[in-house]
């Protein structure tokens, strides 16, 4: 990996961390983006994902919490090994450690296959986040619900 790195400075040169951003800002953010790392491991549902993906972005996450279910081919999901059945997430010293070199290899493959990987990305989006659609589900489950 690291003659991988030496080959493609850019990888060091080009990553950015944003925080919290203003809604307004989102489009610009997204349009300069390339790839989005998101190795949130407990996250259920995120927006930022479901954007990212309907912005054309692959995202790498973890293979845990409800970011694959987002993600599924429209980005790398990175198998990971930590147990989770009983996490004291608020001791420092407890939370899970992520496999760097797992996260870098994706990174380097989505970059090398960027515009295949993008497309991906906007068609899971498409197939499988439409918010109309979503919605849809929603309520037939509710109105299954209602009538047991």
């Amino acid at each position: 990996v690291d003659k991988i790195i030496s080959q493609k400075p850019y990888l060091k040169d080009h990553l950015e961390f944003y925080g919290n951003v203003s809604f307004d800002d989102l489009p610009e953010i997204y349009q300069s983006m390339d790839i989005m790392l998101h190795p949130s491991w407990l996250d259920p549902c995120p927006n930022v994902v479901v954007e990212a993906l309907a912005s054309g972005l692959p995202v790498i996450c973890p293979s845990t919490g409800g970011t694959p279910e987002l993600v599924r081919d429209g980005g790398i999901i990175v198998e990971e090994d930590y147990d989770l059945d009983y996490t004291e997430y608020y001791n420092y010293d407890k939370i899970p450690r992520i496999n760097y070199m797992k996260y870098l290899k994706a990174i380097i493959e989505i970059s090398n296959n960027l515009e295949h990987f993008s497309r991906k990305a906007r068609k899971v989006a498409e197939d499988y986040l439409d918010i109309k659609e979503v919605a849809k589900k929603y309520l037939e489950v509710f109105e299954r619900a209602s009538k047991s």
